[in-house]
């Protein structure tokens, strides 16, 4: 077909079905579209698989089109489809990777769109590279990975493990999520269990219960965590409302405790070139231990009883003591270190 007395679109669609079971995976690996998880009521696996091809030439849009297939197999176990390049296979996905680099570029462009219908309760491992990827709410485990595309998802209840490179991503809920993300955005409500590994990217969290994080370059905007556990180098992290406690170790970064709940029970940080700002409920009742040198202190006149000690005037190094807040008992232990950043501790 000619499209605008201009360019040629050649079209083609692939079809198939498998039953699935409870212990069924479905493995889908694809580049230059979207991949669409449709949520069924039937115990089978349904592909649908729109191939285009758009170019100038009607002769090299055949070529491309008749390059391109999709070869699916399957039993009880394992459910596959996968985008494959036919006949001179590096040629012809050379030819596809070059004008991907104008992806949108009306008159030479590839999509290969995926249809998937299947019940909630399979597992799914997906790839996709230059695309998509959609799903609703899911029961299975999900392994996802995913470059130079966004993700939107529901309501994922199973293990959830993402690799991520230049992507922007949207989750409502998981329960158990394991993420490494290279230069992604990621949004989501609300997750139990979270371990991240990260590089030049930014995370959106409203609520989690327990939160493991290995950083590197990146900005953490959390709403709401009991716990937090892990490293950050020349990263940025900010928790609107702390409830259990956190182990932090941050080189060249940022903190912001800006509410720690009264019921929290440890805060231990180690840093060096980190600026911390700190807010503790004047009604609970906290024992401080900070060693710093080199570091700017600042703290609320008010905000306990506090004694400072020289350990080396020439290292500039101090450290202070005492509780802070005013409620009753011995107080939960807050335990700082700080080389050459600064420290801010104030009343909530």
């Amino acid at each position: 077909m000619q499209v605008n007395g201009q360019v040629f679109e050649k079209s083609s669609t692939r079809q198939e079905s498998f039953p699935a079971g409870k212990e069924t995976t479905v493995s889908l690996s694809n580049k230059y579209g979207n991949i669409q998880i449709i949520p069924s009521s039937t115990d089978s696996v349904k592909f649908l698989v729109e191939i285009k091809v758009i170019n100038k030439k009607e002769a090299d849009a055949d070529k491309k089109l008749d390059a391109i297939d999709i070869k699916f197999s399957g039993n009880l176990f394992m459910i596959s489809a996968t985008t494959i390049f036919k006949d001179a296979p590096t040629q012809i996905q050379t030819e596809i990777e070059d004008f991907t680099k104008t992806l949108f570029n009306p008159t030479n462009r590839v999509e290969i769109n995926y249809f998937v219908y299947l019940p909630s309760y399979v597992h799914l491992k997906i790839d996709n590279k230059y695309g998509n990827i959609f799903i609703s709410d899911h029961a299975g485990n999900c392994d996802i990975t995913l470059s130079n595309g966004d993700l939107k998802a529901g309501n994922l209840n199973g293990d959830i493990t993402l690799n991520f490179n230049f992507v922007k991503a949207f989750i409502n809920t998981t329960l158990n999520l394991k993420a490494d993300l290279n230069y992604t955005e990621l949004n989501m409500k609300n997750c139990g269990s979270i371990r991240l590994n990260s590089r030049s990217s930014k995370f959106w969290l409203n609520k989690a219960e327990k939160m493991e994080v290995e950083s590197k370059n990146d900005k953490f905007y959390i709403d709401t965590v009991a716990t937090v556990n892990g490293k950050t180098n020349f990263s940025y992290l900010q928790i609107s409302h702390l409830s259990e406690g956190i182990l932090l170790r941050s080189v060249y970064g940022d903190l912001n405790l800006n509410d720690i709940g009264p019921k929290v029970k440890y805060i231990n940080l180690n840093t060096e070139y980190t600026d911390m700002t700190l807010l503790f409920p004047k009604e609970s009742a906290f024992t401080l231990f900070v060693d710093y040198r080199k570091t700017k202190l600042t703290f609320a006149p008010d905000i306990g009883k506090l004694d400072s000690t020289t350990i080396n005037a020439d290292q500039q190094q101090y450290n202070l003591n005492g509780t802070i807040g005013n409620g009753a008992g011995p107080g939960a232990p807050v335990q700082i270190f700080s080389v050459s950043g600064s420290l801010i501790m104030l009343n909530k």
